[in-house]
C-alpha cells in the first residue's frame, strides 16, 4: 500500500529498495498519480510484468440518505456464523480479483477478532429467512471508519440487501461517533458503484490495485 510521498523522489527510493533488498511484492495499491509512478521505477529493475490491473475510487459518505428497506433485519455476526464469514469472504476474495493469495488460516483468526466486534473492526449481517449479505468495517483511524467487505451470494443478490445493510453500519458507525466513513469500489463495477452513491457515498480519489507475475 503506497501512499502520496511527503518528499520528491520517496517512490522512486522505495523502488529501489525494495529491489536492492530482494523483497518480492505481489502488487500496489495506491492512488493516482503514485501507482504509475511508482510501478514506471519498480517493475524495469524488478524484471517483472504486471498481471493485472484494477481501477478504484476511494469514496467518503457525504450526506447518509434514507434507503428503502427490505425484509428482514441488520445483526451483527456471531461466533457460529463464522464458518459461513469465512466462505463469504473467500467468494468475495476471488470475485474481486485481489492481488494477495487467500491465506484460510490467517482469515480466520482476522474474523475472530471481528466476530464479535473487536478492534479489528466488526461484521454485520442482514437476515431474512436465514443470512442473505455480509458488510464489514474497520477502524482506518480514531476519527475514521473504512466500510468492507460487501458481499451478497448470488442467489440473494437484487433485492436491496446490500443497500440497506451498507446504510445500516454507515449510520451505526456515524452514531458511534465516528466523523468520517470510506470505502473502496472497483469502477468496473456499475451496480455496486450506483449502490454507495444512492446512500450518499462520493468519490474523492480514483486509485488502482494492480497485481504482478510472479515475482520471486
Amino acid at each position: 500500500i503506497v501512499a502520496a510521498p511527503g518528499a520528491d523522489g520517496a517512490l522512486e527510493c522505495l523502488a529501489t529498495t525494495l529491489c536492492r533488498e530482494a523483497v518480492s511484492v505481489p502488487g500496489v495499491v495506491a492512488a493516482l498519480p503514485e501507482v504509475d509512478t511508482f510501478l514506471a521505477s519498480y517493475t524495469p529493475m524488478a524484471g517483472i510484468a504486471v498481471k493485472a490491473r484494477q481501477e478504484q475510487a476511494i469514496h467518503r459518505l457525504a450526506t447518509l440518505a434514507s434507503v428503502e428497506q427490505p425484509p428482514g433485519h441488520a445483526r451483527p455476526a456471531l461466533p457460529d456464523d463464522l464458518d459461513l464469514v469465512l466462505a463469504w469472504s473467500k467468494t468475495f476474495h476471488e470475485e474481486a480479483g485481489s492481488a494477495t493469495r487467500w491465506d484460510e488460516d490467517q482469515a480466520r483468526r482476522n474474523l475472530k477478532h471481528k466476530i464479535p466486534d473487536g478492534s479489528a473492526g466488526g461484521m454485520r449481517i442482514w437476515e431474512h429467512d436465514g443470512p442473505v449479505c455480509l458488510v464489514g468495517f474497520v477502524e482506518a483511524t480514531p476519527r475514521a471508519c473504512r466500510v468492507g467487505p460487501v458481499y451478497t451470494p448470488p442467489a440473494s443478490r437484487h433485492h436491496g440487501y446490500g443497500t440497506a445493510l451498507t446504510a445500516h453500519v454507515t449510520r451505526e458507525l456515524l452514531e458511534g461517533g465516528k466523523a468520517l466513513c470510506l470505502l473502496y469500489t472497483d469502477l468496473a463495477n456499475p451496480t455496486s458503484n450506483a449502490i454507495y452513491h444512492r446512500i450518499g457515498y462520493r468519490i474523492v480519489c480514483h486509485s488502482a490495485l494492480v497485481s504482478f507475475e510472479d515475482a520471486s
